[in-house]
């Protein structure tokens, strides 16, 4: 998953930069596209941390109630 995402992002700066190179004044459709899928990634990275995170907290509580219940 960690080198798909790298993948789509280094994929995508080379859109931007390339899309760059070539000086459109004007957004066209595949730039406006590629626009709405680099926010729908970083959206996606970001509620995934926070998932990851919380997963996390969830587990070290538990395993906190576990340790007090056995002492």
């Amino acid at each position: 998953m960690k080198n798909t995402k790298s993948l789509i992002l280094t994929t995508l700066f080379a859109a931007g930069l390339f899309s760059g190179i070539i000086g459109c004044k004007e957004k066209g459709p595949m730039e406006k596209a590629g626009e709405s899928l680099d926010k729908a990634v970083e959206a996606t990275a970001d509620k995934t941390k926070e998932g990851v995170k919380a997963v996390g907290d969830a587990a070290e509580k538990a395993g906190d109630k576990v340790k007090d219940a056995t002492k």
